[in-house]
């Protein structure tokens, strides 16, 4: 059958199937002469299967290393169930908190101190609540703070005191060293197309960088 008719057998969208495949979780074969999909009733039992593992909150991953035979089943599922309980228990203990904050007549002049006592020791009790702390990407300040951010201000004022202007010209100066060495290994590598796109490609990406830092702090 074609596509539309495998939508229309599983209750997913076209796009949907689409997705799987492109993920690798379906290969159906082609017809020879027109390269269109054909899904055998094996295809279609195998989407129905997805379903029932994605409503489970199953990734992709995780039901792709199963049909594929990367992971015991029994396993992913023993895991996933406790972590879906581990989910149910930060859902039980904000659904409580909102319910008690509701009987305020005015939620937002509430006493921040009561309910906090309240959430920890309940706890305390064992019971959860969602996380406030918000998770950063230490990745995204380090590139922050090499291109001049306010990390970076905060860095060179700690070290240099008063004279932390220097610290963009310390900045402009490593990018150009990471440039130099692109440059160089350009020009003194192999004779290969893979030597040139790799090193063109990084030369050509930190010349944009150092253009766009020293924008930056002209600017």
């Amino acid at each position: 059958m074609k596509i539309g008719e495998a939508a229309k057998e599983t209750g997913l969208s076209i796009s949907n199937i689409r997705f799987y495949e492109k993920k690798g979780l379906l290969e159906p074969e082609r017809e020879a002469e027109s390269r269109y999909r054909n899904y055998t009733q094996e295809d279609i039992l195998r989407i129905k299967k997805i379903i029932v593992f994605r409503k489970m909150d199953l990734s992709v991953e995780q039901i792709d290393a199963m049909l594929k035979g990367r992971a015991d089943a029994r396993e992913v599922l023993k895991n996933q169930e406790q972590e879906l309980f581990e989910k149910m228990k930060e859902l039980e203990g904000a659904l409580e908190l909102c319910r008690v904050l509701e009987k305020e007549t005015s939620p937002l002049d509430m006493e921040p101190e009561k309910y906090l006592n309240y959430i920890a020791q309940e706890e305390q009790k064992g019971k959860k609540f969602s996380k406030a702390e918000e998770l950063l990407d230490s990745m995204l300040e380090s590139a922050e703070a090499l291109s001049g951010g306010q990390q970076s201000v905060g860095f060179w004022t700690a070290v240099l005191g008063t004279h932390a202007w220097i610290g963009k010209y310390l900045n402009l100066a490593l990018w150009l060293v990471f440039f130099g060495v692109a440059v160089f290994s350009l020009v003194t590598g192999e004779y290969s197309a893979r030597h040139y796109i790799f090193w063109g490609g990084l030369l050509l990406f930190l010349f944009i960088r150092v253009v766009s830092y020293w924008k930056d702090q002209v600017s």
